[in-house]
């Protein structure tokens, strides 16, 4: 039988499968830099990840209850920078041999694939709100 998972609040299944891959990147990122060494930079580093990846699935949240379009295009910007940090401060972990690319390489991968996916919806937002600010011509 299979079952099917429901949003439980009435939230637009997109909306709803991004929070819900947002908030796994955010608790699989916390997990990893909990396994960090105990070195006193690797930890250092893992806390900010872990916080930049933290971010990312609250500035999504906070995304989406925007009450207008500029607070959106705001808060997706701060989330998609989020999401770049992340990436960037996973492959510096990976340089300075702190974390093995085989564990890193995933969230690695849903770090770039998130941080395009906010700053395509970013883009969106303000092509809107421009269409939307042009007279119209007929």
């Amino acid at each position: 039988m299979v079952q099917v998972v429901l949003s439980p609040v009435a939230v637009p299944l997109r909306e709803w499968v991004l929070r819900e891959r947002a908030k796994r990147f955010a608790r699989t990122t916390a997990a990893i830099c909990e396994e960090l060494p105990e070195d006193p930079t690797a930890r250092k580093l893992g806390r900010q990840v872990s916080a930049a990846a933290t971010a990312v699935y609250i500035g999504y949240r906070a995304a989406c209850v925007s009450k207008s379009p500029e607070q959106f295009v705001v808060n997706i910007s701060a989330v998609a920078r989020h999401a770049k940090r992340v990436r960037r401060m996973l492959l510096a972990l990976v340089q300075a041999n702190y974390l093995a690319i085989e564990t890193a390489r995933e969230l690695i991968l849903e770090a770039r694939g998130l941080e395009a996916i906010f700053t395509a919806s970013r883009n969106t937002a303000r092509r809107r709100k421009a269409a939307r600010r042009k007279p119209s011509t007929t």
